[in-house]
């Protein structure tokens, strides 16, 4: 923990959804976007408590600390434990369940803005094992495939090892994501609970050479490696039977030029990757035509990869 600074009373700050797995990389490899975003408002309160007021457009989330974003909240406040308090209010623009990183997104806002309220004195990698923990409230599992990129941004690799360490990656430019989530939910604990509990050896190898190859496109910029490493033997064969469309889908991304097309973290929502963003447009048409046809309505995000992950966009000092 570093010395605090000057404490804000108010502050706003967005966390990005965020792309999991990324096909190959399942629970390692994750990589932010630039929009939508959790906002998280917080403001300081001269009694020592926290207050959480949650989204009204999704009156189902909880009040409490089975909220992610109130109990990393909390957590951060009571490893600070400042003389006065907070109130925090969170706006999602991330649905729960979507397969983009909701629920990473809530917690990287929440953390970074109690942090900055009270003077910062946890650096942003020291902030990630209060986001991880509320992955592990979230999912019942403390990954940080979608953790470390919303709070960090860019492309992170998880290092593996009983200390939690995160790559930041170099990722070229020259790359466009798509992301199209259709109107149904996959929940993460049930999509997690589906996976296979052991492997062959023949599947581990295809997988590591999958996930070496598309690391080395992704920082190169060969698209053709980044293609013949876009691949998931491990959980897209056990997920993707719960997408309706999700072949079709898949199938009119290709055709449109997608270097790859696979379940974005636990899905529903899936993703493409393309060279130029007027390719990602014409993908994101041909897929949501797909979800149409396969009788759901879907909405798509384009974007590049977003570099600067969990942003304090407003405050106003003391």
């Amino acid at each position: 923990m570093k010395k605090a600074g000057q404490r804000p009373d108010n502050i706003t700050v967005t966390a990005p959804a965020t792309i999991a797995n990324l096909g190959a990389g399942f629970d390692l490899l994750g990589l932010a976007m630039e929009a939508p975003c959790d906002t998280i408002t917080a403001s300081r309160l001269s009694v020592q408590k926290l207050e959480f007021v949650s989204d009204p457009a999704f009156p189902e989330l909880p009040l409490d600390t089975r909220n992610v974003a109130f109990y990393v909240a909390k957590k951060v406040y009571d490893a600070i434990s400042p003389d006065t308090g907070a109130e925090i209010r969170l706006i999602k623009k991330i649905p729960p369940g979507s397969g983009m990183g909701g629920s990473a997104a809530s917690a990287a806002a929440a953390a970074v803005a109690i942090n900055t309220l009270f003077g910062s004195p946890f650096s942003r990698e020291e902030l990630l094992p209060f986001v991880v923990q509320g992955e592990r409230l979230a999912s019942g599992s403390p990954h940080a495939d979608n953790a470390a990129p919303a709070l960090l941004g860019g492309l992170c690799l998880l290092s593996p090892g009983k200390q939690m360490e995160v790559l930041r990656l170099p990722v070229s430019e020259r790359f466009y994501w798509t992301v199209v989530l259709p109107a149904c939910e996959c929940n993460t604990r049930e999509m997690r609970n589906l996976l296979p509990k052991m492997l062959s050896l023949a599947t581990h190898t295809m997988q590591a050479g999958c996930l070496a190859t598309l690391v080395s496109g992704l920082i190169t910029g060969q698209s053709e490696w980044v293609s013949r490493g876009l691949h998931d033997l491990i959980a897209e064969p056990v997920r993707a039977i719960h997408i309706p469309g999700f072949a079709q889908v898949r199938e009119a991304a290709l055709d449109c030029g997608a270097l790859g097309c696979s379940i974005s973290g636990s899905g529903p929502a899936m993703f493409a990757v393309a060279d130029t963003a007027n390719t990602a447009g014409t993908i994101a048409d041909a897929m949501q035509q797909a979800f149409r046809e396969a009788g759901l309505a879907s909405n798509a995000h384009i974007s590049p990869v977003n570099t600067k992950g969990t942003l304090c966009t407003e405050q106003s000092l003391s």
